[in-house]
């Protein structure tokens, strides 16, 4: 098994425990158990634990997406509309996570920390680059790139957790109404 197999195995190890359990009881010593590797193997792989698997996982399903939208974002005609399907797609990816996350309140605020710095990574060059545009074309106007990235991702994050406490909650929309109104 090459390295990057026997890295993936942990890290859909570790999520198979969190989807169980939440990060909080799932305990790296019944991972290791359940893969029949030593704990030394797993934090060779994983220096961070559990937290950097759940890192791992979620910017490996992120880089995908990002690798995929690409295509659909040269069929969309503005800088505006781009920036609503990207948007539009972290959610419905993430939305089936979240409603299948059995994490208690406070144990999920750590969960979308690390999943949403997962998230977060891989978009953030596509939503600048997208933002940029956006200026350059007038669609936007003149705006702090680094701060209003900070500020997408905390309402992002926010909205996340108020979907985790109501799954029947509509509030995609609602984030992405705002999120453009603060461009315009």
């Amino acid at each position: 098994m090459s390295s990057f197999q026997k890295k993936q195995e942990i890290a859909d190890a570790f999520m198979e425990y969190f989807r169980k359990f939440g990060m909080k009881k799932t305990i790296v010593n019944d991972v290791v158990k359940s893969l029949g590797m030593s704990k030394k193997t797993v934090y060779k792989y994983f220096k961070g634990g559990k937290e950097e698997a759940l890192y791992y996982f979620f910017r490996k399903v992120a880089d995908f997406y990002v690798k995929n939208l690409e295509d659909d974002l040269n069929s969309l005609p503005t800088a505006e509309k781009k920036l609503v399907y990207v948007l539009q797609q972290i959610y419905e990816i993430s939305r089936p996570h979240i409603e299948a996350n059995v994490a208690d309140e406070e144990d999920y605020v750590v969960e979308n920390e690390i999943v949403g710095s997962a998230f977060r990574d891989a978009y953030q060059n596509i939503v600048k680059k997208l933002l940029k545009i956006g200026m350059k074309t007038g669609e936007f106007k003149n705006i702090d790139v680094d701060l209003t990235i900070h500020l997408i991702y905390g309402m992002i994050l926010e909205s996340m957790k108020i979907i985790h406490q109501n799954h029947k909650r509509k509030i995609k929309d609602d984030v992405i109404d705002a999120v453009m109104k603060i461009l315009q």
